[in-house]
């Protein structure tokens, strides 16, 4: 650690030091199997060179870069930026996208490119702050389902965008990474998307009744018995094996309960086939 002229350590210095700054963030990257060389031989190319147009084309670099004035190294200001810039060089050279956003072609598509970022984006968004967030989880969240909602009512793609959150939000409790802030977010985006989804006369029941969509629905049940096991856990301050044998019979009676209604179900021809998509 460096240290000025009187001996004090410098702001910058100290925030290069703090792992919760995002300037951190980048030795994070670097200390990652594959994604460390990704993130050097692709991703940093890509960026230099994305800095170097757009401060060509605007006369600046747009904030983008910290400069000595401020007190600061030249360096982006956080890694965050760096993957936005390379997403951003690889969306706009792909032709699918290109055709449907500025190259002339107008299908549902080209509106539910947007939809589907935005939801996307406020998903991430969700996500973003302490675990004990679970309020802005709650708003974010909320406006992440009205932006499903939008993608629904525009493209049959919407399959996709719900499965894709789902998947997400379930590998993170598989990562360990289960919080009331998730719970918070992915309820209130499933709950909030899913309840506007049927209201659209072509879609109807069919997100709780295609077999591509049960994924996402079971994720939502899941996180509901998770978070009762959490509440349960913290309320009668459980130990750790008391906790696991807890989250046992809960989710041992509700795969029985599960298994009932679908055996009773799938006779009646209640659930529908996979789809095209």
């Amino acid at each position: 650690r460096g240290t000025s002229s009187d001996g004090v350590v410098t702001a910058v210095q100290q925030s290069t030091d703090d792992p919760s700054r995002p300037e951190a963030f980048g030795s994070i990257l670097a200390s990652i199997p594959v994604v460390n060389v990704l993130y050097r031989r692709l991703i940093l190319p890509v960026v230099d060179l994305l800095l170097r147009a757009i401060t060509w084309i605007f006369g600046s670099d747009l904030g983008l870069v910290d400069s000595p004035r401020r007190g600061t190294p030249t360096t982006l200001v956080s890694p965050a930026v760096e993957s936005f810039l390379a997403a951003a060089a690889i969306m706009s050279i792909v032709p699918a996208h290109i055709m449907r956003s500025v190259g002339g072609g107008y299908d549902n598509e080209s509106i539910a490119m947007t939809s589907m970022t935005m939801t996307f984006y406020l998903w991430m968004r969700s996500l973003r702050g302490g675990k004990e967030n679970t309020s802005g989880a709650l708003v974010w969240g909320t406006l992440a389902g009205l932006a499903y909602f939008y993608m629904v009512a525009v493209w049959g793609g919407y399959i996709f965008v719900i499965n894709i959150v789902g998947v997400h939000a379930g590998s993170l409790v598989l990562l360990g990474r289960y919080s009331s802030k998730l719970h918070r977010a992915y309820t209130a985006f499933y709950f909030i998307g899913t309840a506007l989804a049927v209201q659209i006369p072509v879609v109807g029941w069919t997100p709780i009744r295609s077999l591509e969509q049960l994924g996402p629905m079971a994720v939502f049940v899941g996180f509901q018995m998770i978070e009762y096991c959490e509440v349960m856990r913290r309320k009668n301050n459980l130990s750790r094996k008391e906790a696991w044998v807890l989250r046992g019979k809960v989710f041992g009676a509700a795969l029985l309960v599960a298994a009932v209604i679908v055996a009773a179900l799938v006779p009646t021809g209640y659930f529908g086939p996979i789809s095209a998509r």
